[in-house]
């Protein structure tokens, strides 16, 4: 959990080591939509964190959302 703009969301992600298919967009949203199922009424911030993303995975990212972190980031 945590806030945004003063509101709580609920932070759900998924880690992986490389991020080279959009595959992974459908098990993050499995986990989306069984965490939507017990917080129906927060807003769900979605984030992957990878050491490294494809530029076509970050782009797809960007569209749908999602907060992609490399580890080169921090």
């Amino acid at each position: 959990m945590g806030k945004r703009d003063g509101e709580e969301v609920v932070i759900v992600g998924e880690a992986k080591t490389k991020l080279d298919d959009v595959e992974v967009f459908d098990e993050l949203e499995e986990k989306v939509r069984i965490v939507s199922e017990e917080y129906p009424d927060r807003d769900i911030v979605r984030v992957l964190v990878t050491h490294f993303a494809l530029k076509k995975v970050l782009k797809f990212a960007e569209e749908k959302g999602v907060i992609v972190v490399q580890s080169f980031e921090w």
